[in-house]
């Protein structure tokens, strides 16, 4: 009697040799699972994912693309009415991409496409010309002129104290054009007064102040000025004011009465 357990290992592989191996897994005397996407990739597509199952596989599409697995197509995110809408910002453009999509803010606005806010373009001193004003507006801005014309992209100033600028000063004051406006000055001898929701201007009495005229003269008020004079029964005389010899002439003597002429009868 022969010890199997004291064969040879050549014996053994002899012995082995001799029969065929017998696959259990394809008669059914054990359950395999075999892994389909190792073989392949189980025929997904080629950018699916490919998840063994038991005695199964599934193949599922990529973020942004959709189909069976084994057909994946892009998905336009952008497009109205997407399966699959986009996220953007409504102040950013939406660009669509294989599988996915780019938020890009729209011009004069600022941010990463999924939040975006307003550029004030007038925080920068260049962005209008000389002798304009800067006004921000959402995405965009405006340049006025400060200087009221706007001539070949350039803003002129106006001379408003010309002909054409409408007499803009009040009665006794004289106009003074300067950059992008003017000034209304009161002439000499007037002074401004509030008049209503405006100025006017008023004369000054200068006879109010005691230095205006001398001690002996009188002081008369005029519009925008004034005189000094002696008063009456006085005339000027080498700087002071003396008193007019009314019943004298100029040579200081002693004038008679103007009569009428008498006729003497004849005798």
């Amino acid at each position: 009697m022969i010890d199997v357990f004291q064969l040879t290992d050549s014996l053994c592989l002899s012995l082995w040799s001799l029969s065929s191996d017998v696959d259990e897994c394809e008669s059914g005397d054990l359950e395999c699972n075999i892994d389909e996407c190792q073989t392949q990739h189980g025929s997904c597509h080629p950018f699916a994912s490919c998840l063994n199952t038991a005695g199964s596989f599934d193949c599922t599409c990529p973020p942004g693309t959709e189909g069976t697995g084994f057909e994946c197509q892009d998905v336009d995110e952008c497009a109205e009415n997407s399966s699959l809408p986009h996220n953007c910002s409504l102040l950013a453009l939406c660009n669509n991409m294989e599988g996915s999509y780019h938020c890009i803010c729209q011009e004069g606005f600022q941010g990463d496409g999924f939040f975006c806010e307003d550029v004030n373009e007038c925080l920068s001193p260049l962005t209008c010309k000389g002798n304009m004003t800067c006004h921000n507006t959402p995405g965009g801005y405006n340049c006025t002129c400060t200087l009221g014309v706007t001539y070949d992209t350039a803003c002129l100033d106006v001379d408003e104290c010309g002909p054409l600028g409408g007499a803009p000063c009040m009665e006794h004051s004289v106009c003074k054009n300067t950059i992008g406006s003017f000034l209304c000055s009161c002439l000499p001898g007037y002074q401004p007064r509030a008049q209503g929701n405006e100025t006017a201007c008023e004369d000054i009495d200068e006879c109010l102040f005691n230095s205006t005229c001398r001690g002996d003269h009188m002081c008369v008020n005029l519009l925008g000025t004034y005189r000094c004079e002696c008063p009456d029964g006085y005339h000027e005389e080498e700087g002071a004011c003396v008193d007019t010899d009314e019943c004298g002439n100029g040579n200081g003597e002693r004038a008679l009465p103007q009569t009428d002429e008498l006729s003497l009868p004849s005798s």
